[in-house]
């Protein structure tokens, strides 16, 4: 799929105004980035910025494969400055405090493989 060119229109529907998209996108993008040659693929077509805002959603489930997709991201060496640089922590951080033990279990995930 990344190969087909996948990666623009999906780091396009992070920006969607509907929760659906930006879920279904978030998950997408974290289903693909299981994959460590598709890691710096997925950051070089922007999708930190939006993976970012997402982790700050009103909806958790939002939040959630936000979380997952970065998680998955940042097991790249490459990529964990970048999320640094990005102002990506406080979001992680924040998430921590959620109310959904999901969105909490990812965010420590990823905090964990930014380390």
């Amino acid at each position: 799929l990344v190969k087909l060119g996948i990666l623009g229109p999906i780091v396009a529907l992070l920006d969607s105004p509907f929760r659906s998209c930006q879920m279904y996108a978030a998950r997408v993008l974290y289903r693909l980035a299981a994959h460590t040659d598709n890691q710096p693929k997925i950051v070089d077509a922007g999708a930190l910025a939006g993976l970012i805002r997402l982790c700050r959603s009103p909806d958790l489930e939002v939040q959630r494969f936000a979380a997952m997709a970065m998680c998955n991201i940042c097991t790249h060496e490459d990529n964990k400055p970048k999320i640094v640089k990005m102002h990506g922590l406080p979001p992680l951080l924040d998430m921590l405090d959620s109310e959904s033990e999901l969105v909490r279990r990812y965010a420590a995930m990823t905090l964990c493989n930014l380390t």
